[in-house]
């Protein structure tokens, strides 16, 4: 190839990237001005008849930020796979370019629904671009704090960044002054959550539980959080896609309970565990990966 074509393609992607992220971008805020008003409301919480196709009961505040997303997408008449919340997979485009589409996107319209409903100011519409139907395929990641309206996102190879302002994870190298998230599982009692996550649980600072991955992997981006842990091998791909960009570009290190990257499809279905870190404790980290992973 010449330096001419190679050149001129390295300017083409990054056109490509900055299209994305900028529709990613306007879709959040379009949510964001539709589902605001709803927020701690009972009118916010109320519960449709039928269960979202990620097998959560979905409630008005969901539904009204799905289709903003969508219809500001689709606005564009860009031919996409489309892995969300409520909907499940869907194309939407041109159907004899289905075979030839690689374009994913990847949405939580809420993520920290419970949150949302309750008016717990800690939620925020989450959504990735793929390039290919894999996690590792993921090229912009977009997370919108519904609160704070204060907007977290990273294109690969271009850093991550809050608002406009680049944030990077923690330097922290103690386990013992780490202030760490994790998530817990409502299908299990709290005693025994607590006992499995007993091993680091006894080695860090403090321990914060918030209820929203997707901003709890920001929070580790920006070095609020030194770490964060899930372990429930219940999270699901559209619950943290544009979270694992945020978290990677910002200089952070992703991946599973087995301490290997994160390489999953992206399907509605598709879950896992996962631990995001700042470099400086992921030694740390993987070599007690074991202790965590005996209950």
């Amino acid at each position: 190839m010449s330096k001419f074509f190679y050149y001129n393609d390295l300017i083409e992607r990054k056109i490509m990237s900055i299209e994305w992220i900028d529709i990613l971008k306007k879709a959040v805020k379009v949510a964001y001005d539709k589902v605001h008003p709803f927020l701690g409301t009972l009118e916010g919480a109320e519960i449709s008849d039928e269960k979202g196709a990620g097998g959560d009961v979905t409630t008005k505040i969901d539904s009204i930020a799905e289709r903003a997303l969508i219809e500001m997408i689709k606005k564009q008449n860009i031919d996409f796979h489309l892995v969300s919340e409520e909907i499940g997979e869907k194309y939407l485009g041109d159907k004899k370019n289905y075979d030839k589409c690689m374009d994913y996107i990847i949405m939580d319209p809420i993520d920290g629904s419970l949150n949302a409903n309750r008016g717990i100011p800690f939620c925020c519409i989450s959504v990735a671009h793929a390039n290919g139907p894999n996690s590792r395929n993921i090229t912009e990641g977009v997370i919108l704090n519904l609160y704070t309206k204060d907007i977290y996102w990273a294109i690969k190879g271009n850093g991550a960044y809050l608002n406009n302002k680049p944030i990077s994870v923690s330097k922290l190298d103690d386990i013992d002054r780490a202030v760490i998230g994790m998530a817990l599982n409502a299908s299990e009692p709290f005693s025994r959550v607590v006992q499995r996550y007993k091993p680091i649980i006894d080695e860090v600072y403090k321990v914060r539980t918030m209820g929203s991955v997707a901003l709890e992997l920001c929070q580790v981006a920006e070095g609020a959080l030194d770490l964060f842990i899930d372990i429930r091998g219940t999270l699901r791909i559209l619950d943290c896609a544009a979270g694992i960009l945020i978290v990677q570009e910002a200089g952070g290190i992703i991946f599973s309970n087995e301490g290997l990257p994160l390489e999953l499809p992206l399907k509605i279905k598709s879950k896992c565990s996962i631990i995001a870190s700042n470099r400086n404790l992921t030694e740390y980290i993987k070599k007690n990966l074991s202790k965590l992973n005996k209950l």
